[in-house]
């Protein structure tokens, strides 16, 4: 009973329309029969959607939580018990199975980031990973770290916001796509009742079947569309994504290096743009984390370890060249000097500026930098939904092709028709 208020008014729609279209016996009964298992495959995509609509949901208030205990705690063990407390459900189990492995252990980074791996694999996202690799880094070194965990609670927050926007205009692309569908339907029945003495052609096998195949692929595109149009989780890239990254990588600096100004060199370019424009905020963000207990250099070399593929070959030039000359400002002047990206080379300047100011001075400077990574942050979350949108919004070309098709199709078997009785 809990299934039927998920049940759609789209395969009572596509019953209509193939019995308006003529279509009989075993056709129609198989076809009526697909319907029902395709209505139950988009059921079970729906409730799917729902759990990782309830996983961002409980990933956002385990992080909240947990940053708000370990700011009055300053202990990961004593923030976990806290948050096993007030998580309900399954996330309340899960986090207090964490805290049970370490209290009969040693509280090592070692054994924490183990047992926080297992919290991210269920509610994991990239800045899970930084939340618990900052809090271990914390309680590892020591130090103030208010200013970080309020950064890091705006994160989650605008985070949280973030990934409800794009489940809206998914769910809206979903929309149009299913109007596609509908509105290719109805232009079916429309010909098909322009069609002259269209009674004796709908009794032909030939019509039988075509119409029958098309209205099942009507069928599975909608299901498609709706398998598409989920919106994806925020989850951390998975090896095979990482070493396609890499080759990428390695293969644009190839480019870069060895084909000068050439179009390969400026084909390169353009995508090694658009790659760093998408990864640059996350490491910034990471960078100005790690500044809040952490000098400048010691945060850049730390930062190797989480950096994305685009930018390590940059960031270790850049490092090379301060450990030759620490007070230079032309290492970070000259960091992807190459590429057309004004914004980022801002931002690495400003922070140099870090590394020559007074110590009251720094916080109000990464405020206003941090200010700055959210808007490039926002646009580099627009531009992978824009991305990944257009693809799927063409597919509302598909339907309509179909329709076209089946148009031609019909319309040639009722001349055929007409010509065999009048010859």
């Amino acid at each position: 009973m809990k299934y039927l208020k998920d049940i759609s008014f789209v395969p009572f729609i596509f019953l209509m329309v193939t019995w308006h279209s003529g279509l009989k016996g075993m056709i129609l009964l198989l076809l009526w029969i697909s319907f029902g298992i395709l209505e139950i495959i988009r059921i079970r995509l729906k409730q799917k959607e729902k759990q990782e609509r309830m996983k961002l949901e409980q990933g956002s208030f385990y992080m909240e939580q947990l940053l708000l205990s370990f700011r009055r705690h300053h202990k990961i063990l004593a923030a976990w018990k806290d948050v096993s407390v007030l998580a309900p459900g399954k996330m309340g189990e899960v986090v207090r199975e964490a805290s049970f492995e370490l209290e009969s252990g040693f509280e090592e980074e070692r054994e924490f980031l183990q047992v926080s791996y297992r919290i991210e694999k269920r509610y994991g996202s990239r800045l899970m990973r930084r939340v618990h690799e900052f809090l271990i880094h914390v309680e590892e070194q020591g130090g103030e770290c208010d200013t970080a965990l309020d950064i890091l609670l705006a994160q989650v927050r605008s985070n949280k916001q973030s990934r409800k926007l794009f489940t809206e205009k998914y769910q809206l692309t979903r929309s149009r796509l299913t109007l596609s569908v509908m509105l290719s339907c109805l232009i079916h029945i429309l010909i098909v009742r322009m069609i002259p003495e269209r009674h004796l052609l709908m009794e032909t096998r030939v019509y039988q079947l075509g119409n029958g195949t098309a209205f099942f692929l009507y069928a599975v595109l909608y299901l498609f569309f709706y398998q598409m149009t989920i919106c994806p989780p925020d989850s951390e890239y998975s090896e095979k994504k990482e070493q396609k990254m890499i080759r990428q990588a390695k293969r644009w600096y190839e480019m870069m290096v060895y084909r000068p100004h050439g179009i390969g060199w400026h084909l390169a370019a353009v995508r090694m743009e658009k790659e760093v424009r998408l990864f640059f905020p996350d490491w910034l963000f990471d960078m100005l984390l790690r500044l809040q207990t952490e000098n400048l250099q010691t945060a850049l070399h730390h930062s190797l370890d989480s950096a994305p593929e685009i930018l390590i070959r940059p960031l270790c030039r850049l490092l090379r060249m301060v450990e030759e000359d620490p007070v230079s400002m032309e290492p970070y002047h000259d960091f992807l000097k190459e590429l057309d990206l004004p914004e980022i080379h801002s931002m690495m300047l400003q922070l140099y500026a870090v590394n020559t100011m007074g110590k009251d001075d720094i916080p109000n400077q990464i405020c206003a930098m941090l200010e700055q990574q959210r808007q490039m942050q926002e646009q580099a979350e627009r531009i992978r939904l824009e991305e990944r949108l257009t693809g799927i919004g063409l597919l509302a070309a598909v339907p309509m092709m179909l329709s076209i098709l089946l148009m031609l199709w019909n319309m040639g078997l009722g001349m055929l028709s007409f010509l065999q009785r009048n010859l």
